[in-house]
């Protein structure tokens, strides 16, 4: 038995690349806008612009529409440029577990230029388990160690599955292509 659950945090997307044009046309917003007026377009629009194994990736999230949420991340904004990142997820509950799937977008805005959006990472699927489940519990935590406010930052990637943790020290830094 499958059970959908909604992430309350997170915004509800338009995967269908025709109806995210739709309403960015209807809208009036400028492109480069979308990722601080409109960032749930994103994965619509998105999906419309990549093909292979980044568009496979999106059609699996975007497979509900009603389950897909989008989580903002990291934001950096300088006078050239902008970066943004996002979490596109889709959460089920499977059998006595709860399973969520992401990846994360990043989002570079560059003057009045269009923005350039991308897959910028998959993650392993989290398995958070219910009740009396046996499953171990799954999931991947993120620490900003150095470089909170600023375009380069310096991070601790910790990877859990039930007692046993791996860690590794990530730099990322803010380009006009995003992170």
């Amino acid at each position: 038995m499958v059970i959908v659950l909604a992430v309350a945090h997170a915004m509800p997307v338009v995967c269908d690349p025709s109806e995210a044009a739709r309403l960015l046309e209807e809208s009036g917003i400028p492109a480069r806008r979308v990722p601080v007026v409109a960032p749930t377009l994103l994965p619509g629009l998105l999906r419309d612009q990549v093909s292979g194994p980044t568009r496979e990736r999106l059609d699996v999230l975007c497979a509900d529409p009603e389950i897909a949420s989008l989580t903002p991340d990291a934001t950096w904004e300088a006078g050239s440029f902008s970066a943004y990142t996002f979490t596109l997820a889709r959460s089920v509950v499977d059998g006595c577990a709860l399973v969520q799937e992401s990846a994360t977008l990043t989002v570079g805005v560059r003057g009045d230029l269009p923005p350039t959006t991308s897959l910028l990472a998959e993650h392993p699927p989290t398995l958070t388990p219910i009740g009396d489940c046996p499953e171990e519990a799954r999931f991947r935590e993120e620490t900003v160690l150095d470089g909170t406010d600023g375009p380069v930052r310096l991070v601790l990637q910790v990877d859990v599955r039930g007692e046993t943790r791996t860690g590794r020290v990530l730099v990322r830094r803010a380009t006009p292509t995003g992170w």
